[in-house]
């Protein structure tokens, strides 16, 4: 999403889970629907090591 002048809403880390969940879901399914983990969230992800906000 392009914003002109306005900063965006998303944080880095949602958009590094997003497509680590994507690449997960192309794995499951290629390998026939196996559960596929996606990484935790590591401390050097976010500038403070401050957890994700999360959506109520």
């Amino acid at each position: 999403m392009l914003l002109d002048g306005k900063e965006p809403v998303a944080q880095p880390l949602a958009g590094r889970m997003s497509v680590a969940v994507g690449c997960a879901a192309t794995e499951s399914m290629r390998s026939g629907g196996a559960v596929v983990r996606v990484k935790e969230r590591q401390p050097w992800m976010t500038e403070d090591g401050a957890p994700l906000a999360r959506l109520s």
